[in-house]
């Protein structure tokens, strides 16, 4: 593999379009955008934020980017591939994981300093109704299975995996985690879940059916390794691992294998 470092302020997330060949990188208070094969810079939306999570809408064409700097919090959307800002759904504070429905006009955000998950109305740019998690706080990464009405929701504080019926809004099953969850997968091909988690672990969820799950498999990975990538596509799981001492920053790369 061949691996190119883009210069610049400290990356918070990236989404790639491969329709359009576009790289989506939020820097500073800026969503840059770059060419997928040469890595020049196209264009720049400035949002005016400190920003951190994003998601991307292949179906609407549209890019939700998590903006959080107090007074200004909410998902800004942007147009595809023009790199267009359409407008900013306010919210009550930072959100931290977004999941965006395919079928449906929702969009999902965790609002962990409330202890709640965000709803969303995309077409109407409008916050629905809230829901509110019980026992648990640190509520950060998300992933949606629509086809069973379930959301995961991924906590720190007690390490636990929520999941939602997405049709109340009401938990139907928990899983204890490993320690600071920080990106969360799901894989229906396979009916699991994966979750990068900073203590040195990836956890594999295996759903048995909607209602019931349990912890499949404890990797061990290295401290401070939480940021991470599922592609469904090529069957492979991305873990970024930092520098620490003479050990380089690198990616790990693990194959998933048939249920």
């Amino acid at each position: 593999h061949a691996w190119r470092s883009l210069a610049g302020e400290r990356p918070t997330a990236a989404r790639y379009a491969p329709e359009f060949n576009q790289l989506y990188v939020p820097r500073g208070q800026s969503v840059h955008i770059y060419d997928g094969r040469t890595f020049e810079l196209i264009s720049r939306v400035d949002l005016q934020s400190v920003l951190d999570e994003l998601q991307y809408d292949a179906s609407a064409r549209q890019l939700y980017v998590g903006c959080m700097t107090p007074g200004k919090t909410g998902i800004a959307v942007i147009a595809i591939p023009e790199g267009k800002l359409l407008g900013k759904i306010p919210l009550p504070a930072k959100p931290q994981g977004i999941a965006v429905e395919q079928g449906g006009k929702r969009i999902f955000a965790n609002v962990p300093s409330l202890k709640q998950v965000a709803v969303v109305d995309r077409d109407k740019r409008a916050l629905l109704h809230p829901w509110r998690l019980q026992g648990v706080q640190g509520n950060t990464p998300m992933a949606l299975d629509e086809a069973h009405h379930r959301l995961f929701v991924g906590a720190r504080r007690p390490p636990r995996l929520v999941v939602l019926d997405t049709l109340t809004g009401k938990p139907v099953a928990e899983v204890a985690i490993d320690g600071f969850a920080d990106d969360l997968f799901y894989d229906p091909t396979c009916q699991r879940i994966y979750i990068s988690c900073g203590e040195g672990f990836i956890d594999v969820i295996e759903q048995h059916d909607a209602g019931h799950y349990r912890l499949l498999a404890r990797l061990p990975t290295a401290e401070d390794a939480a940021t991470s990538t599922f592609s469904a596509q090529l069957k492979s799981f991305y873990l970024g691992v930092p520098r620490s001492g003479d050990q380089p920053a690198e990616i790990r790369v693990f194959k998933v294998g048939n249920r």
